[in-house]
């Protein structure tokens, strides 16, 4: 449980998830595991492997001589991985809780929005402290060991496991193994992270140099910033984003909903999101659906917007659509998405197919639920991304309402319609016990650097990877991590989007990927990959 006292008995069972090579281990292309971690905090790996693994084993990883197994983990606190860091008592006691929390809207949806969620959040808090869920017979607390500095340590489990696992199941006519998966030396680390994902490979490589094997880190975290609690930096490029949806809108021009014979300029259309927003604003719409009475709000909308960003090639024509139905005052093809907004799970992820309509029982996430910065997928979700944030973190509770103030303002700055949202990430922070913090040398606040010096001969600097108009992982975030890092090498790929992995397709990329996992081979520094496709090309 705690890596850095042999005292603590106490032990976590951690979940992984394999997609097996297509090659046994004592094949000579057999080129060892491939680690995914989808970001969050708090987001499953194991229900990311299940979701895309084999589509990326298949299009973007394997080539013909090296092919991988690729691994999925819940870290810890996270989905399958016990012990659980829940805090209530059933499901229904924490979803009551999120509905309250989502009625009252953002942090300046009224007055006394801000007052409200002040307290709500000092009730979770509260319950989290007394909770015996997540105690241990010791008296210590779940919640006070899962920072990413021990997960870092948990993958050196991870990774020494599986070579042991290799070794005991090797026949014994076939030794040939490859390089970077040789038993009678440490095992290496290849890993894939995303977003939070970054954070947790930067802090990997920053402590552990020398088991990095190929290691890519795709729509970066601004390590600094999150280490303060800050969540201050993702938003800078959010606007680009939001243009890039207009852009591509008046592009497509009568397959986007949006987009009709008045249209004359994309601004055209930036002014009727606009309207529509003001309209919601002033007078949410009312809705009679299946039986029952609902409610279109602002912050139905802008959540809406906000989180279609992350997949705009999912989401955008729907965002269209819906806006336009909701100028009309149709607000019906709203609902499933107020239920739930999802990425279907293809098996392809470089043949991505829309959303159907009837499609509502995969696993997704409910758009009246934005208390988490990665989609709430699983119950305890919230829990498990507070728990981690909170105490990767500096504690935040010296900060008054005023300084929440002041911080939403920075952030609507960078983002009028994210800025809201993102200010809410970090609120749980501020009240967040004393008791269930880690120790100090539990977590790890830098310095997020390594050196060519530090690499195993068998490794390879890092491969950052940004997107042009990420909606919450500015490109600026990977250029200013690399330089840390020597030797490391920034693709950019030129498309909106959360991350460039399997839901913003590039097979530029891809192709970079491929070469890389395959022997270590860098992109020339400033290349840039272009999206193969866009929001509307398939409609």
């Amino acid at each position: 449980m705690d890596w850095n006292n042999r005292f603590n008995t106490n032990t976590a069972a951690i979940a992984l998830t394999r997609v097996p090579a297509t090659v046994p281990y004592d094949d000579p292309t057999f080129g060892g595991s491939v680690i995914i971690n989808p970001g969050g905090p708090g987001g499953s790996g194991t229900d990311e492997i299940l979701w895309a693994g084999y589509g990326m084993r298949d299009n973007i990883i394997d080539s013909e001589d090296h092919h991988y197994e690729v691994i999925g983990f819940d870290p810890r606190s996270v989905h399958h991985t016990t012990p659980s860091v829940s805090c209530f008592s059933s499901e229904w006691d924490r979803e009551v809780w999120e509905h309250r929390n989502w009625a009252v809207g953002q942090l300046d949806s009224s007055d006394d929005a801000l007052n409200v969620k002040w307290s709500l959040y000092k009730s979770f808090t509260n319950l989290c402290a007394q909770s015996d869920i997540s105690r241990f017979e010791d008296g210590t607390n779940m919640h006070q060991f899962v920072t990413t500095a021990l997960t870092a340590r948990d993958m050196v489990a991870i990774i020494d496991a599986l070579q042991e696992e290799r070794r005991s199941t090797e026949s014994s006519g076939k030794k040939e193994q490859r390089l970077l998966v040789d038993g009678k030396k440490p095992a290496l680390l290849n890993y894939w992270g995303f977003s939070y994902g970054t954070y947790l490979g930067n802090t990997f490589a920053s402590m552990f140099p020398d088991r990095v094997g190929r290691m890519i880190l795709d729509g970066n975290v601004d390590p600094h910033d999150y280490t303060a609690t800050g969540w201050l930096s993702n938003l800078l490029d959010n606007n680009k984003n939001l243009h890039w949806f207009y852009y591509a809108c008046f592009q497509a021009r009568e397959k986007c909903a949006l987009f009709d014979s008045e249209t004359q300029t994309l601004f055209d259309l930036e002014e009727k999101m606009n309207k529509l927003l003001e309209q919601l604003r002033d007078d949410p719409l009312p809705v009679v659906h299946d039986g029952t009475a609902d409610l279109i709000t602002y912050y139905d909308m802008t959540n809406l917007i906000h989180h279609a960003a992350y997949a705009p090639l999912y989401f955008w024509p729907d965002v269209a659509q819906i806006a336009h139905d909701l100028l009309d005052g149709n607000g019906t093809s709203i609902v499933k998405h107020l239920k739930n907004l999802q990425i279907p799970q293809s098996p392809d992820p470089t043949n991505p197919e829309p959303p159907k309509d009837d499609d509502d029982d995969k696993l997704g996430m409910t758009l009246r639920n934005n208390t988490l910065p990665y989609p709430p997928d699983y119950p305890g979700s919230l829990e498990a991304a507070v728990s981690i944030l909170c105490g990767d973190g500096e504690p935040l509770d010296s900060l008054t309402k005023d300084d929440w103030k002041l911080r939403l303002s920075y952030l609507k700055n960078q983002s009028l319609i994210a800025g809201p949202f993102w200010a809410a990430i970090p609120f749980a922070c501020e009240h967040w016990p004393a008791s269930l913090r880690p120790s100090e040398h539990n977590r790890f606040t830098g310095p997020f650097e390594s050196k060519l010096e530090d690499y195993d001969e068998r490794g390879s600097p890092l491969l950052f990877i940004g997107s042009t108009a990420d909606p919450v992982t500015p490109l600026r975030n990977a250029i200013s991590n690399s330089k840390k890092h020597e030797g490391s090498v920034v693709l950019t790929q030129d498309t909106p989007g959360h991350c460039a992995g399997p839901v913003n397709p590039s097979q530029c990329t891809y192709d970079v990927i491929r070469r890389f996992f395959a022997d270590g081979t860098l992109p020339v520094e400033g290349t840039v990959c272009a999206g193969d496709r866009n929001a509307w090309d398939k409609l």
